[in-house]
């Protein structure tokens, strides 16, 4: 009987799959991190799966995960993604990995979130489709700022069919290129921008879903007291649609925390857009404010950021809800083109906002492209 165990035991090592090596093309980075799991995403020529080796020495990789390749075709361009998420992992741990391929033995690095973090920072800023020079340094910027992650409001790249923008313009390749030094150690939550609209292939390759419960185009993430709703403006805004059945479920779920919400089109705004809904061209505008903002209300939203308008502005709370639009990442700034009793800061300038979350409060500080601050302002937390 032993023999026979011992020949089944060799028999079903020998039979273990064995993940090829793969060629690296871009990455790896950090698509999600919490306090137990991480989510790997990177580009690799060819193949059918990906493995990465990890541990918590960077000497010992004994540990071992491996993701299903995805790839997509648009005209003469392939992609090609891998995604490896890790789990069961320790609290407030640094982990050490690298992925099995052919032309690289780097050892990358991550540090899990504490199990019951009480203050962090993270910033937000979006629409950087346009300057690639002032995208690069906004990055740089938020870099300096050390966040635990970043919200991006959308309008990642010039046009969503837009693999490379030579350089001039930003592309799939450029966003992705830019954007990977910040992405190695911190997470980006992005928001689905009208100007990614032709490109969802290439989103979701480079951004997929942080979990199977999620859709890559709307889902939610928690971070200490803070609920995160990450949305989708170009997606379907109608009150039977899926969004927003799943939007209501979920937050009937929460128990206790704050909520925070971000979705590309602002429902209030004074500048171009605004001024298109209220001359009523916009209607996907129209829709968030119809179906969307009686839910931020009636949940009790702190804040809700949004991009789309190319500038920063803040409004007064709106039954209860502060917007704040931050969409100076790179794109043309827009003038104000309306004047309104809600807003309490417009700045046509490039900006993002940094977000402090303590056990107390939630302090907002918006800064420009030379780090002046262009507004501050706290919301208590009760």
């Amino acid at each position: 009987m032993r023999r026979v165990s011992a020949f089944l035991l060799i028999f079903f090592l020998s039979c273990a799959k064995e993940v090829a090596p793969v060629k690296l093309i871009r990455g790896p980075y950090l698509k999600h991190l919490s306090s137990s799991s991480s989510l790997i995403v990177f580009q690799v020529e060819s193949g059918k799966e990906a493995e990465i080796l990890y541990g918590t020495s960077p000497s010992e990789l004994s540990k071992r995960k491996s993701g299903e390749i995805k790839r997509i075709r648009y005209g003469d361009i392939e992609v090609s993604t891998a995604s490896v998420r890790l789990e069961n992992l320790k609290p407030d741990t640094e982990y050490f990995y690298r992925v099995k391929a052919t032309n690289s033995d780097r050892v990358w690095s991550f540090k899990t979130y504490p199990e019951d973090i009480t203050s962090f920072t993270f910033v937000v800023f979006g629409d950087n489709r346009t300057n690639l020079e002032v995208f690069k340094k906004m990055v740089s910027l938020i870099s300096n700022e050390n966040p635990l992650f970043v919200i991006h409001t959308g309008d990642c790249v010039d046009t969503g069919t837009l693999y490379s923008g030579m350089n001039a313009l930003v592309g799939w390749e450029e966003f992705v290129d830019t954007m990977i030094p910040l992405m190695e150690r911190n997470p980006v939550y992005i928001s689905f921008g009208n100007h990614e609209a032709g490109g969802e292939d290439f989103f979701t390759s480079y951004f997929p879903a942080i979990s199977s419960d999620f859709s890559p185009f709307y889902y939610s993430f928690s971070t200490g007291d803070l609920h995160f709703f990450v949305l989708n403006s170009e997606g379907d805004l109608s009150p039977s649609g899926e969004q927003l059945l799943w939007l209501e479920n979920s937050l009937s779920d929460i128990q206790g925390g704050y909520l925070i919400g971000v979705i590309h089109r602002p429902p209030y705004s004074s500048s171009e857009h605004g001024k298109s809904a209220e001359e009523g061209k916009e209607e996907e505008i129209l829709m968030i404010r119809e179906n969307f903002v009686p839910i931020f209300e009636r949940y009790g939203f702190k804040v809700v950021f949004s991009g789309h308008e190319h500038n920063y502005e803040r409004t007064n709370p709106v039954n209860g809800v502060v917007y704040v639009i931050t969409g100076g990442g790179g794109a043309p700034l827009y003038d104000r083109e309306l004047e309104n009793s809600w807003t309490a800061v417009f700045e046509k300038t490039y900006n993002y906002v940094v977000v402090h979350s303590s056990p107390s409060s939630l302090e907002f500080i918006a800064k420009d492209m030379d780090e002046k601050i262009i507004d501050r302002f706290e919301i208590k937390k009760e």
